[in-house]
Formats: structure tokens, sequence, C-alpha cells
């Protein structure tokens, strides 16, 4: 687990056979095929202000108390660049390792945090979070897994490609959906 060009520069270095990343990526020289979609949420407790939202910009939720993952952070990165950001205090940020525990503090109430659905889904009635989806274009991420040449792949290797693309391709229209 590493943001997207971690992986890419793992995989095109040796020290992975293949990974799974967002298409965002600088992917030349790699072979990639589709996986799955995924669709950036604000993640509150159910008794946050925004709990009554049904969707939001991610300029809105920044204005927030937020707590973000690594990989979260490099979204707030690219944000930055395009000047979404600009006006917003960089000060009210917490970053912590995981999206577990992201979770765990969103659960608390006071804070907001950018989460993929599909991963906020598995404790949002335990945890009692609202997710709520975000209107941003960026938000809806395709990831592909990618790889120097599948050909070369060790048969193991080559064995959970072929499982992974087959999953993707069940999946198309469910992902397609978010």
């Amino acid at each position: 687990e590493a943001d997207k060009q971690t992986i890419v520069d793992s995989v095109r270095a040796g020290r992975a056979a293949m990974g799974v990343f967002w298409d965002a990526a600088e992917t030349s020289g790699l072979q990639t095929f589709p996986y799955c979609y995924d669709k950036g949420s604000i993640v509150v407790h159910r008794s946050h202000p925004l709990a009554q939202r049904e969707t939001l910009t991610y300029q809105e939720a920044a204005c927030y108390q937020t707590v973000r993952t690594k990989t979260t952070r490099l979204v707030e990165v690219m944000l930055e660049r395009s000047g979404v950001l600009d006006r917003l205090s960089q000060n009210n940020r917490i970053e912590v390792p995981t999206f577990e525990a992201l979770l765990r503090l969103v659960r608390k109430g006071a804070y907001v945090g950018l989460c993929p659905r599909e991963v906020a889904q598995v404790y949002a009635d335990y945890f009692e979070l609202k997710i709520i989806p975000l209107s941003d274009r960026w938000a809806h991420r395709r990831h592909v897994i990618g790889c120097i040449n599948s050909a070369s792949l060790t048969a193991a290797a080559r064995g959970l490609l072929d499982h992974l693309c087959a999953q993707a391709n069940t999946n198309a229209t469910d992902d397609l959906a978010l």
C-alpha cells in the first residue's frame, strides 16, 4: 500500500511484479489493465453539521477540522496546485497512517475525513458515519493494474493478474454506477 507514483516506480524498478494504482499516475513504459473505480467521499459522524448534506465539494468540506491519510494528502497537493485550496487554512489538518485510523477519529464527531466510499462503507454502521459523495470531477477515480510486460510474469503473478482482470470485468457495471 503506497501512493500511486511509488507503486508505479516500484513496478518500473522491478521491486514489484505488478501494482494497482490510480490511473492519474504517469504510466509510460507499463502495460495497464482496467481494474476498478472508486468514489471519493467525505465521511462525518452522523451528528456532524455536514451529515445533513447529500453531496459536497471538497472545498466545502475543507473548511472544517479534517483528518487525512498520506494517500489523501496527495489529493490535497493536487488540489493546492490547481488553486482549489488557495483560500483555506492549512492549520486544521491531522494526518494518520490508515483509513481505519481516519474513520476512528471521524467517529468522535468533530472531524471530517476524505475516504473512498468503498472503504468507509465497511465501518459506517458500527462507527455511526455518514458518507457524503464528493461532486468534484476528480473524486471519481479509475484504478488500473500495471506491469512491465504481462507475458514475462511468473505463473503465479500471471494467475493473479488474470484473476484481477476477470474480477474487474465482472464488477465493471457496478463500478460505473458510482
